[in-house]
């Protein structure tokens, strides 16, 4: 399969000046250097690991101010707003497998980076979680495809599972608009019994995706046990 090419506006194409003058970090060339970071991680045959990309993004980042001063800017980079449409081409009723494992790799580095403390990534979270269990049902779905949901949904709990119940137990609005979900516990445990439901089925979903279901299940049973 050929390299993925996406360009990412107000980076490619710019002249290097106007990138220096507008850049909001002191380094005139942050933006360009995160985009070739994911650029690079991204393709199906590249040697760069989930986690080399993450520490590679985070050193880039600028001290920060005071905890977690620097993480708005990361999380409110341009470029991720990119990623996720470009990630879930071919995600429909027949996804492409190479497309489905590169959306599940995404939301991956997305949890990492969450765990990490490298930018308020919980909206995608939500978002994901929702995907897997209050869109639609798994018959209604496909087996590949709620298959490839249930997977990106465990990368946020096997990736970040302890980050996100620290959210749980101290809670912050991840939204201003009235009844928008929150990740507050009675959609973890929403989530962990439908991860344990993903694990008993018998059909309609891939081995793989089974057993990360299991292991989601199982880490939220123990994050409860050992955090609450």
């Amino acid at each position: 399969m050929g390299r993925f090419s996406f360009t990412v506006e107000g980076v490619d194409g710019v002249d290097p000046d106007e990138i220096a003058r507008e850049s909001v970090t002191e380094d005139p060339l942050f933006e360009p250097k995160v985009v070739e970071i994911l650029r690079d991680y991204l393709q199906p045959d590249s040697s760069t690991s989930l986690i080399q990309a993450t520490h590679s993004l985070v050193k880039l980042l600028p001290e920060p101010p005071e905890p977690r001063g620097w993480t708005n800017e990361l999380s409110s980079l341009f470029v991720f707003g990119i990623l996720a449409p470009f990630a879930a081409e071919g995600l429909e009723e027949t996804p492409i497998p190479e497309c489905a494992q590169h959306w599940v790799n995404v939301n991956a580095f997305y949890a990492l980076l969450e765990q990490l403390g490298g930018g308020n990534m919980e909206h995608f979270c939500l978002w994901t979680m929702r995907e897997a269990f209050r869109t639609s049902s798994p018959s209604s779905l496909g087996e590949a495809v709620f298959s490839c949901h249930i997977a990106n949904a465990a990368q946020w709990i096997i990736h970040s599972g302890q980050a996100l119940f620290h959210i749980v137990r101290f809670p912050e609005k991840t939204s201003d608009t009235p009844g928008a979900e929150q990740l507050d516990l009675d959609n973890w445990r929403l989530w962990k019994n439908g991860f344990k439901e993903a694990g008993k089925m018998e059909h309609g979903i891939k081995d793989e995706s089974k057993q990360l279901a299991v292991k989601a299940a199982d880490l939220m049973d123990v994050l409860e046990r050992t955090m609450l």
